[in-house]
């Protein structure tokens, strides 16, 4: 996974997962992803919170089976709400992500090698200088 700029924060099922170097070594380069174990046993929620500097943002991730895609499946805004990264947070009134700027540069030239399914999502506004916050809600499925 990666965010241009840079991730913030990033929640598994309502939980903080701490964005520190021993976790996201990369957090603040946008061009090298980052890789995240799932430990949670059954995956409810991801929520991230971003930060885009200018120009272009978004965010990207993956996995091999592609259960977690970012697409517009995912719901983002630049409008913090409380608790909006909880499990029991109800985002159905969010904005479909938006394939930005982002995407369309990576189409082209992209910065790193990613699943080809994966799209660079923002809000709709595709924000050139902001924080914004993103989310999916999964159907339960066990991860180990």
């Amino acid at each position: 996974m990666s965010v241009d700029n840079e991730i913030r924060e990033f929640y598994v099922n309502g939980n903080n997962v701490s964005v520190v170097p021993a976790t996201f070594p990369h957090a603040l380069q946008w061009d090298v992803p980052d890789t995240y174990i799932l430990t949670c046993g059954v995956l409810y929620v991801l929520a991230i919170k971003g930060w885009n500097n200018e120009n272009d943002g978004g965010f990207i991730a993956s996995t091999p089976d592609h259960y977690i895609l970012t697409n517009n499946s995912w719901k983002c805004t630049t409008t913090y709400y409380a608790d909006w990264y909880k499990t029991n947070y109800d985002a159905s009134f969010w904005p479909d992500a938006h394939y930005g700027i982002a995407q369309a540069e990576a189409a082209e030239s992209p910065p790193f090698p990613t699943t080809s399914a994966a799209m660079w999502i923002t809000d709709p506004t595709d924000c050139l200088k902001c924080i914004f916050y993103c989310r999916k809600t999964f159907t339960s499925k066990s991860l180990i």
